[in-house]
């Protein structure tokens, strides 16, 4: 960072890259299968075991950060505008 308060230029740069991506019908796609998923693991009727709760726990915390990444890069870049 070049100061406490702004990116530095390559660390911009990378996040201005990634809203390339996230205009993709593949990124939509991506984002669509995995709303999938993470609404089939919000139940817990089908967790016969603690081990299958904790897996399940897991695997909804990497989901939910995968389908915030949008949201998390939009908002560091707005945050940058000001």
């Amino acid at each position: 960072m070049t100061d406490e308060n702004s990116l530095a230029p390559e660390e911009l740069q990378r996040l201005e890259d990634l809203l390339d991506l996230f205009i993709t019908p593949g990124w939509r796609h991506i984002i669509d299968d995995f709303t999938d998923v993470r609404t089939g693991l919000d139940s817990i009727y089908g967790i016969d075991t603690e081990a299958q709760l904790h897996r399940n726990k897991g695997k909804l915390e990497v989901l939910d950060v995968l389908l915030s990444y949008e949201d998390t890069v939009r908002r560091i870049l707005d945050e940058e505008a000001v």
